[in-house]
């Protein structure tokens, strides 16, 4: 879309919506206007209404009292007679009230009524001599009487839409006053009705020109109509007069169109004239700019010249400079999209497109390909240990000693092939071979890799416990595109450091279904059913005196779905997967549910060795837990050892180390576990907060070798000066217990003495033992019984 069309999208709606606006306001401001203009007429001209009706009801009311206070009306009230009355008196009355109702309407009557709603006498001042009293009049003397009102007043509309005011007085015929409320019998209305043909005049007028209803009321009503208005009339008669919506309406109609047809008049002549000044002063000079920009970019032209001093010549400018510097940005950032900056070795992204274009050609010459997936073992301790100077340093000195042997090697021979060494992330790196004859040349390379970093890996900066656990997965076998491969490689890298770490490792179908079994056990991990399929074995610990100096508790788990899954299976997965935490509070629990029965068969003053990840250290509250669960089952902490694998020494932090402390001063005893199997000295393990090492079994079965035995009694001497009780692990021949125990070993765990046993199992095990024991000491006994 131009810049034109674009502005056009964007300033038509916008100057649209803007005048819309405008008008829509004046819009509000003059319905305002009228509405409280013709509010007010309104309200004038009901004011108006409300003199005329006064102007009735005052005449309605003196007329009244001066009949009801006249002598004439005085005398035909006594008089007996009643055709003297009506005929002598009568005409008295007659000319007497004619004089009052001269010019006032063009009907005012007067008359007599009895407390039976007759009329005794009946005079009217109207230009139809035939007019009669209305039932309406009668019916509202007798509803006098029956209310017992001694006065009244009220409007009546007769059926020919006149307004009539019709005013009542009760008057006694004994005493010509006002009756009392309870003896009326007596009593006779004196009753005055005026036409209000001026008021109606006036309401008919207002009717033509709101339209609308006209409503009494007795009451003043809250109006739910915003534009209305009422009058009070009596002391309890009120008209409100509520005009028809169209009467304000019609006014706003034209005025809408009015309003509407000049914004859209505005917007139109707006908008040609901002269109016109835009193109003629913004988008054809940005269309030569832009013309010149591509020449230039295309090569067509070397420079920019539109040579305007205005923003736009400015802006060519800006752009020739800004040609120049990302043309070098590129050429900078290509490089660094393509190597990693610290080893300048091929990154991830540059590694993918050229494995990407070698398997092409592989798939379509039918040639091999070989990747090999690498991680330095130990790098992380290294890292966290002496810094991350350090480890920068080893990073750049094996890319650049790998990149050197890797040439060398392909450069024996044309069959050889090539290779290419990339950093793919940390401390993982791949090797991309190609164009190989041999198919044993990933494997060579892979052990002369390893040889790198045989004894560790030495450079000027010192000498690391680094290693190299290597995966290798090939093109076609093992995969068809470069994320089969890599995932592959990684797959068979992690076997190779399952099996040990420095060591190379195949990918394979076997490797494939141990990755599955893997992802298998982590799935299960996540819906356990922890009583069901959970239990736990204990293993019995002997002293050097081979009595029980306490168990182990072992985790064992018996999945419905998988079956049997040894602990060297699963624990790594659920530490890795973070599930290590339920896992080892269900341990704790059962464990110490448990402990009174060990005690009973074991003795009381055994010690429950139970291990847990080393992970708990990193978790704040675990010491709480510890003792609210030693609450619970009312143990004392002393009776309970803790045990930690050798790897929180690696991990070892400020916080783990407090941890420790806090665990310490519940009364609990810790123990490094699996001692031996790591690259952790033996005096920085003996610095750490525990109070037991426990050897571990292939520790145990190299310090035993004849050229090692040596080494066995100093090192649990060091620990025994450090206040460190030693456990040995895995014992399982008489020789080698007796050289632990020779050696000055505390206790001793293995076969030799007890595999781990479920609690029935363990009590079969403490009867035999027992029994054994009483033969041992019948053999002894019965020598001595001979000799004597």
């Amino acid at each position: 879309m131009t810049l034109s069309r674009r502005a056009a999208l964007l300033i038509v709606p916008v100057l649209l919506v803007g005048y819309l606006l405008v008008a829509l306001a004046v819009y509000f401001v003059e319905r305002s206007s009228i509405e409280r203009r013709e509010q007010a007429r309104l309200h004038t001209q009901l004011t108006e209404l409300g003199a005329t009706f006064s102007v009735y009801a005052s005449f309605a009311d003196s007329y009244l009292f001066a009949v009801s206070e006249s002598e004439e009306l005085h005398r035909f009230m006594q008089e007996t007679d009643d055709r003297y009355r009506k005929r002598a008196l009568g005409s008295r009355l007659e000319a007497a009230f004619g004089n009052l109702t001269r010019s006032r309407s063009d009907y005012i009557a007067f008359s007599l009524i009895d407390t039976e709603g007759k009329p005794e006498y009946f005079f009217a001042s109207t230009d139809n001599p035939f007019r009669e009293q209305s039932s309406q009049e009668l019916a509202f003397a007798q509803h006098s009487f029956s209310a017992k009102a001694l006065s009244s007043i009220e409007v009546l509309t007769l059926e020919s839409g006149a307004s009539l005011l019709v005013q009542n007085r009760l008057l006694d015929l004994r005493t010509l006053a006002a009756p009392l409320p309870n003896h009326l019998e007596h009593s006779v209305a004196v009753q005055v009705a005026v036409e209000l043909t001026s008021f109606d005049d006036q309401l008919r007028r207002l009717r033509g020109i709101y339209g609308g209803s006209l409503q009494y009321s007795q009451t003043m009503t809250e109006s739910m109509e915003p534009f209305s208005s009422q009058v009070r009339l009596l002391p309890n008669l009120y008209l409100r007069v509520v005009p028809d919506p169209s009467f304000i309406a019609e006014q706003l109609g034209s005025m809408k169109t009015t309003l509407a047809l000049g914004a859209l008049m505005l917007c139109a002549l707006c908008s040609v004239l901002l269109m016109w000044l835009i193109r003629r002063f913004i988008t054809r000079p940005v269309q030569v700019l832009e013309r010149q920009l591509s020449e230039v970019m295309h090569g067509m032209q070397n420079r920019i010249s539109y040579s305007g001093n205005d923003e736009i010549g400015r802006l060519a400018r800006q752009f020739q400079q800004l040609y120049g510097q990302l043309d070098d940005a590129y050429r900078r950032s290509r490089q660094l999209a393509e190597q990693d900056s610290l080893t300048e070795l091929p990154n991830r992204n540059r590694f993918y497109e050229l494995a990407v274009r070698e398997l092409k050609i592989a798939g379509d010459r039918k040639l091999q390909v070989g990747l090999l997936y690498i991680d330095l073992d130990h790098f992380k301790f290294v890292n966290d240990k002496y810094g991350h100077s350090v480890g920068d340093a080893l990073l750049k000195s094996f890319a650049h000693r790998a990149s050197a042997l890797l040439q060398s090697e392909c450069n024996r021979s044309p069959s050889c092939g090539h290779a290419v060494l990339a950093r793919l992330a940390g401390d993982e790196f791949a090797v991309l071979l190609f164009g190989y004859v041999d198919a044993g040349q990933p494997e060579h390379l892979a052990t002369r890799l390893l040889n790198l970093v045989k004894d560790g890996y030495q450079f000027e900066m010192g000498s690391y416990p680094v290693t190299l656990s290597i995966g290798i997965a090939r093109f076609p076998e093992d995969g068809h595109n470069i994320t089969q491969l890599i995932s592959n490689a990684d797959t068979a890298m992690y076997q190779a450091k399952s099996a040990g770490k420095n060591r190379v490792a195949f990918y394979s179908q076997e490797l494939a279904r141990k990755a599955r079994r893997e992802l298998e056990i982590e799935h299960q991990l996540k819906v356990i059913d922890f009583d069901q399929e959970l239990y736990l074995t204990y293993m019995p610990i002997i002293d050097a005196q081979g009595l029980i100096d306490g168990c182990e508790a072992l985790l064992r788990w018996e999945s419905p779905t998988l079956g049997w899954v040894g602990p060297d299976s699963f624990i790594p997965i659920a530490e890795r997967t973070g599930l290590y935490g339920q896992i080892d509070r269900w341990v704790v629990q059962r464990s110490l549910d448990d402990l009174q029965q060990l005690k009973a068969l074991l003795g009381d003053s055994i010690t429950l060795s139970i291990n847990l990840s080393s992970a708990e250290l990193t978790v704040p509250d675990f010491d709480q837990y510890m003792r609210d669960q030693l609450e619970r089952v009312g143990v004392k902490a002393e009776c309970i050892e803790v045990e930690m694998t050798e790897t929180f020494g690696v991990e070892a932090s400020v916080q783990r180390n407090q941890m420790l402390a806090r665990l310490r001063g519940l009364g609990l005893q810790i123990a490094i576990d699996d001692f031996g199997t790591g690259y952790t000295s033996m005096m920085q393990m003996v610095e750490y907060p525990v109070d037991k090492v426990k050897l571990d079994r292939s520790f145990i079965e190299r310090l035993i070798e004849p050229a090692n035995q040596r080494l066995l009694a100093p090192i649990i001497s060091l620990c025994h000066a450090r206040g460190l009780r030693v456990t040995a692990e895995g014992v399982e021949t008489e020789q080698q217990a007796q050289l632990l125990v020779a050696a000055g070993c505390d206790c001793l765990q293995g076969y030799l003495f007890g595999k781990p046993m479920r609690l029935k199992q363990l009590e079969t095990w403490v009867q035999e033992r027992r029994a054994e024991q009483i033969s041992a000491d019948l053999e002894v006994i019965e020598p001595r019984s001979v000799q004597t």
